[in-house]
């Protein structure tokens, strides 16, 4: 029985196939699914939530890149910047720049 108020977006799986029943040999047609809806689902369940993850990776990488901007206009203009604080920016930019690159598909 569906929940009242909003559901999740995956509610119609629970009741139309398992995740074994996705893993089938494909010429096993007891479960009738659009070959392109079946290849979609089989996706998503070996790698889940991997759009999310590299929107979060991008915008996290971003924002060691605005930081180190912004460290490197202040030192330019003659402030005192911090090299632990330039450091940490770096490191942060250059891990989330290869989380990126390391959840790339592997197909492409």
């Amino acid at each position: 029985m569906p929940v009242s108020g909003i559901e999740p977006l995956t509610y119609w799986l629970r009741i139309s196939c398992s995740t074994s029943e996705l893993h089938r040999h494909p010429n096993d047609f007891s479960v009738n699914l659009d070959p392109k809806i079946r290849k979609k689902l089989l996706q998503e369940s070996k790698t889940p939530f991997r759009g999310l993850r590299r929107v979060v990776w991008v915008a996290l990488s971003a924002s060691a890149g605005m930081g180190l901007l912004i460290m490197g206009i202040r030192s330019a203009s003659g402030e005192t910047v911090l090299m632990s604080d330039v450091a940490i920016q770096l490191i942060a930019f250059f891990a989330f720049s290869s989380f990126i690159a390391l959840d790339r598909s592997k197909s492409s």
